[in-house]
């Protein structure tokens, strides 16, 4: 049994080496999530900030951003390959193909190639930024906010309660390129910044799809089916 696991991890790794080649590409259109899920505005300060880093890196001050952004687990992929390992369901093979002498998989290695860490990783640095500055300014303006905006917020738990615990925290609030920061290590109240660190990773994981295992059938736990429907 243990040797048909393995056969099927492998032959899962060897399908995502054979048909994710174009990978990147294909995710070109989390670039327009980005901005239907946050509006323009907001949607500009984030790609304004980050973007540029998929092409030549990050300058000082968008680093800042980066540093805020990974502080609450928010594009980590260069690290992890979480979305595109869980997208391509690959098995690993450190054992077999222990290339890098540092434990890494060929299915995470293939991800850099492909540089599918450093797009995802880029725009996720792009989502949590527009969406931190889309959820910070409507917690300044709650009281001009429409009913329907309200109801919206309020059944994600951004109530006036929870807008007055949010502005009491403004003073640690900082602005780089024109993006709302809210350095939630700095807030006196742990449980509102915890709460608004859950409820930003959460909007950028449903902006950025990244799958779970919560998003796996049962059925997918056999290894035959796993091949089946692995894309």
């Amino acid at each position: 049994m243990k040797h048909f696991t393995n056969l099927g991890k492998n032959m899962r790794t060897w399908a995502y080496h054979a048909y994710m080649g174009m990978i990147t590409i294909a995710s070109m259109p989390d670039i327009a999530r980005v901005i239907t899920k946050n509006g323009v505005v907001a949607s500009w300060k984030g790609f304004h900030g980050g973007f540029p880093g998929f092409f030549k890196g990050l300058d000082a001050t968008s680093k800042l951003q980066r540093e805020a952004m990974n502080d609450m687990g928010i594009a980590v992929d260069a690290i992890l390959s979480s979305r595109a390992l869980m997208m391509s369901r690959a098995g690993a093979m450190g054992d077999i193909l222990d290339i890098t002498g540092m434990g890494a998989t060929s299915a995470k290695i293939f991800t850099k190639l492909t540089l599918m860490n450093r797009w995802n990783d880029t725009l996720k640095h792009v989502a949590g930024v527009a969406a931190q500055h889309r959820m910070l300014n409507q917690m300044m303006n709650y009281d001009s906010l429409s009913k329907m905006r309200k109801l919206e917020l309020n059944e994600r738990g951004f109530d006036a309660d929870m807008a007055d615990k949010i502005r009491a925290e403004s003073g640690s609030f900082t602005t780089i390129k024109g993006a709302t920061i809210a350095n939630t290590n700095r807030w006196n109240d742990k449980e509102v910044a915890r709460f608004f660190e859950q409820q930003l990773l959460k909007d950028v994981e449903l902006t950025i799809v990244t799958p779970g295992v919560g998003d796996t059938p049962l059925f997918m736990s056999n290894e035959f089916w796993k091949l089946a429907f692995q894309f």
